[in-house]
């Protein structure tokens, strides 16, 4: 099949739509109904266009008894359709070659269904399962044989390609708006014996019909409660879990897409249900998937096969992070399309067998990452510490400050701990529900975010603390210092066994019994001390080093009186004061009050300037270099802007409602979710004015060269996100349809300055503007051309811009969060 020419012919429909004003991108899907009926009627049974048109805007009952003029009533939106509109998408599926709709229809009708569904304007496709997704999760299961099927909350039948005609399927989907797009799938792929009815699984779970198979993509967003037939409240997964064992045939399998978070669950009623599959033997294997998987959206998932007739007692989990992230995109979404299925007797994936007897010793936990540990030597944290008990307050006559997760130390090269002057006062608290009192010494953890950040608390004044920071007391100060319990606890190998046990897609947890179950490399006493002594020399030197470095440098610059100069020293030299004060206020905080000689120190006994002075006097000489700089240099000096914490996505928002109501003829689509959560913020440092300047340089090249305002064309823009954890950085992609970048113009050539091309080439001053203002935040960006080889493929996207700068996460409305009942 010629996919460009599909593609073009489905951007000629969509633009049709957009003008036509009424129809929503959800609507697009009416695409696959009009391409089914041109099919059925003009194709297969030779029809005119104008009699399938007239049938169509029939006012009184339609006579054709076909199941897909069944469906008509499901899409509303043909209601306002004229006999033109009609004729006119028909004309547009008459430029696809013929055998498109005979014997390749099921192929068309799936890369038009993914066309649709991949835009970022169509907001049921952040969960479609790929069909590459589905034979991988079928194969690895060993679903064989399967003769009668049920697909609870069935989505959009993905499963269908992977089901023979003779299958004795039953499907459930209580979205119209989706079961009608289930429902033309099952026509194209000729599965018309297949029974799927739009209506609710939990409502008419049909517990009279035994199955081989059971396969559900359940809702993997949220948390979602149900009654179960006992009417206790559990999860969905609990619910479709417990009726699927009833509704399964000996020898029969269950297939559930989950949330990671549900198989870690600490709920009582999930353990038992846990404790119930482990025990009985029903758990076959887990598959541990990465993020990405899913189009629009970073959700992990995992996969649970459960089996009535299991060939062993171990629990096989299968994890496919490192193995599928080799097919990431640069958007960090798995490359379905590219992905090659065929080389699976190899196995290429991490799996390991558990013992039922270990998943017991691990408090029943499915989620799967701990038992790809090595075995590590250690002393467990319960032999060294207790955690500290929760006290609700009683009254705030000797508390006055608030202690939250973002208030523990980040920086492992030193030794954080809580400067009770920084806390928030108690009075900004609205909630008290969630915060108990801290009057003792210990080290602080964070139970949230995947990262412990401990940190010393003296408890010498007693604070508000929330309660997903927990307070670790040694039990024997002779056999471990809190200096030394802090260093171990920040460092890389506990770190990686945090990794293996927090749960959660959007916000990560650990569960205090799995906390303390983390091993740390316990030395005597006399090393312990050895460690900190070095480790804090070596944290100090590090600093005077970087300090000395930064002096030598500028005193190797020369003068330049130009505009180039400033664009490539202004920001850095703007920048030497805030990082040298930042400097200073972190040791004053942090390292002085328990090394009170720092500032003191010196390289030797000849260096003049000792650590204190070396700072302030370079304070100092940034302020003079910065002000020389520009005394000699006249042009655009983003450094002159000062920079602060924006939250982004807010930002985001707003800017592009402003762009697209001042745009009406440019169709936004924008997908924010990868950094977006009622769980978190997201801040990157950087300047408003800056930001604006940068975005609309950026959509004013797109308007000025991407679109051609001389002819009708779909002109659009998509806007998403993705965020980088390991390096803290997040990325905006800007894509627009219409021209790609001319040939002989590279990225080097539009970050110049004073370089342009073509007949609309404009000052040459814009990408280099683009650049100095992103360097400035100390980011990076690049351009991809979408129809060359480093493109995505298989979209009508023709250029994306791609900008990348640093965040920092802030956890907000902790109050939500389960608290297991085992814990403190």
């Amino acid at each position: 099949m010629d996919k460009k020419k599909i593609i073009e012919v489905n951007t000629i429909i969509t633009s049709f739509y957009s003008r036509k004003g009424f129809i929503t991108p959800n609507d697009y899907t009416l695409t696959l109904f009009l391409l089914c009926i041109y099919k059925d009627e003009v194709v297969d049974k030779n029809r005119s266009i104008s009699e399938l048109v007239y049938q169509l805007k029939q006012e009184t009952e339609y006579n054709n008894p076909s199941e897909l003029f069944r469906l008509l009533p499901h899409f509303r939106v043909l209601s306002f359709f004229s006999a033109d509109d009609f004729a006119q998408i028909f004309s547009y599926f008459s430029l696809l070659e013929k055998s498109y709709f005979e014997d390749q229809f099921p192929a068309l009708f799936d890369f038009v269904f993914k066309v649709i569904t991949e835009s970022l304007s169509f907001k049921n496709g952040a969960f479609i399962v790929h069909p590459k997704l589905m034979k991988l999760v079928l194969d690895v299961a060993h679903v064989e044989n399967a003769r009668h099927v049920y697909n609870p909350f069935a989505s959009n039948v993905e499963i269908v390609s992977e089901l023979s005609g003779e299958t004795e399927y039953f499907g459930q989907e209580y979205n119209p708006e989706i079961w009608r797009v289930g429902k033309l799938r099952l026509w194209a792929h000729q599965k018309l014996n297949f029974d799927y009815v739009l209506e609710s699984s939990i409502e008419n779970w049909p517990s009279e019909e035994k199955f081989d198979l059971i396969f559900s993509r359940l809702p993997i967003l949220n948390r979602i409660d149900v009654k179960n037939s006992f009417g206790d409240k559990v999860d969905l997964e609990h619910f479709v879990i417990e009726e699927s064992l009833s509704s399964l045939k000996i020898g029969g399998k269950i297939i559930l897409f989950v949330r990671p978070a549900f198989l870690s669950s600490g709920r009582k009623t999930e353990k038992e249900l846990f404790k119930k599959l482990v025990d009985e033997n029903l758990v076959e294997k887990v598959l541990i998937f990465p993020t990405g998987v899913f189009r629009h959206t970073n959700i992990a998932i995992n996969v649970l096969v459960l089996n009535t007739e299991k060939p062993s007692t171990k629990i096989e989990f299968i994890d496919f992070d490192d193995y599928l992230s080799k097919s990431k995109t640069r958007k960090s979404y798995i490359d379905w399309d590219n992905f090659e299925t065929n080389n699976f007797l190899f196995q290429p994936w991490e799996s390991v067998l558990v013992d039922a007897e270990e998943i017991r010793n691990r408090d029943y936990n499915l989620q799967g990452k701990v038992y790809f540990l090595e075995e590590l030597e250690g002393t467990p944290l319960y032999e060294l510490v207790e955690v500290a008990k929760r006290q609700k307050p009683e009254n705030f006559t000797d508390i006055s400050k608030i202690l939250n997760v973002r208030d523990l130390g980040h920086d492992p090269n030193i030794l954080p701990s809580i400067n009770y002057d920084l806390l928030e006062p108690i009075s900004t608290l609205e909630n008290l529900m969630y915060y108990t009192v801290l009057d003792e010494e210990g080290v602080l953890v964070s139970l949230i975010g995947g990262n412990l950040n401990a940190t010393y608390f003296s408890g010498k004044q007693a604070v508000l603390c929330h309660q997903r920071i927990a307070l670790l007391k040694i039990i024997d100060e002779d056999v471990i210092s809190y200096k030394y319990l802090i260093n171990e606890l920040n460092k890389d190998y506990v770190q990686k066994q945090i990794e293996a046990q927090v749960f959660g897609s959007t916000v990560r947890d650990i569960r205090v019994n799995d906390l303390m179950n983390v091993k740390i490399n316990l030395v005597s006493s006399d090393l312990q001390k050895e460690e900190i002594e070095e480790q804090l020399s070596s944290a100090i030197k590090e600093l005077q080093d970087e300090i000395q470095k930064v002096d030598e440098d500028f005193q190797s610059m020369e003068a330049e009186k130009n505009a180039i100069l400033r664009h490539k020293i202004a920001g850095s030299v703007s920048n030497l004061e805030f990082f040298a004060s930042n400097i200073k206020q972190i040791l004053e905080r942090k390292v002085l009050p328990k090394f009170p000689q720092l500032f003191s120190l010196k390289l030797n006994d000849n260096q003049l300037l000792n650590l204190g002075e070396l700072i302030d006097n370079l304070i100092k000489d940034s302020k003079r270099i910065t002000e020389e700089v520009r005394s000699q240099t006249e042009d655009f000096i983003p450094s002159e802007y000062p920079v602060s914490p924006i939250e982004i996505v807010p930002f985001l928002e707003n800017y592009f409602k402003n762009v697209s109501e001042k745009n009406p003829n440019i169709l936004f689509d924008i997908n924010l979710n990868d950094i977006k959560s009622d769980d978190f913020k997201i801040f990157t440092f950087a300047n408003e004015d800056l930001l604006c300047f940068l975005l609309d340089n950026l959509i004013s090249n797109i308007k000025k060269h991407g679109f051609n305002w001389n002819k009708e064309e779909v002109r659009r823009i998509e806007i998403s996100t993705s965020i980088l954890e390991e390096f803290e950085t997040f990325t905006i992609f800007i894509s627009n349809t219409g021209n790609p970048m001319p040939e002989n113009f590279t990225f080097d050539d539009f970050r110049s300055k004073g370089i342009k091309k073509g007949k609309n080439g404009g000052s040459g001053m814009g990408g280099y503007i683009v650049d100095q203002i992103i360097k400035y935040f100390g980011g990076d960006w690049y351009i991809v051309d979408e129809t060359g080889p480093e493109g995505i493929g298989e979209t009508d996207l023709a250029t994306t811009f791609e900008v990348s700068l640093h965040y920092q996460q802030e956890f907000v409305n902790l109050d939500d969060l389960q608290i297991d009942n085992e814990e403190i």
